[in-house]
């Protein structure tokens, strides 16, 4: 189905030269890459997209559905990941596991055994981009941080709580980033 309008967080604002500005930005669900997970194990796909969001270390507003009919496979972290890591890009992640594409819509994540076609849609400002509100960039700041250890075959993780920045309220969002 159709989308609808997309989010995104601006990251880069050039100065005008001739006119001409460029933004720089990401779709909402880059902010997925400093939400840290903490270690769980969940066999089939219903319960996995459910222990993504109840293990999660920082509270976010991304939800998951899938169109997989799997519940027999087996997702094992053994340690702690970003979301992002988690769902695909690493060993043993979501893709890894179940197959299938992601679809971002906004803070809704779907895990879709075939997600469509790229109509290869232009954003073009005064035709489908209407507005454009800009706040200060956090691209280089860090809220917060989360330690971890693990063992030399990485069967042993030791983590502690997230430790934040005195000054995180000054900030829309969190980035925890994993040490």
């Amino acid at each position: 189905g159709e989308r609808g309008y997309q989010l995104f967080d601006i990251y880069k604002v050039s100065v005008p030269l001739n006119g001409m500005v460029t933004v720089n930005a990401r779709h909402i669900s880059y902010r997925m890459n400093f939400i840290p997970v903490k270690p769980f194990t969940a066999t089939g796909i219903t319960d996995t997209l459910e222990g993504l969001v109840d293990n999660a270390l920082e509270s976010n507003s991304f939800t998951f559905i899938s169109d997989i009919d799997n519940e027999e496979s087996v997702y094992n972290q053994n340690g702690p990941k970003s979301m992002k890591a988690c769902t695909g890009g690493t060993d043993g992640s979501l893709l890894d596991v179940f197959g299938g594409e992601f679809l971002y819509d906004n803070y809704s994540v779907s895990l879709l055994s075939s997600r469509g076609s790229d109509n290869g849609i232009e954003i073009r400002y005064a035709k489908n981009l209407t507005d454009l509100d800009y706040q200060r960039s956090i691209e280089d700041t860090y809220t917060g941080a989360i330690a971890y250890w693990h063992d030399a075959d990485e069967t042993v993780y030791y983590y502690g709580d997230a430790q934040y920045n005195d000054n995180i309220s000054d900030y829309g969002y969190n980035r925890t980033v994993l040490l």
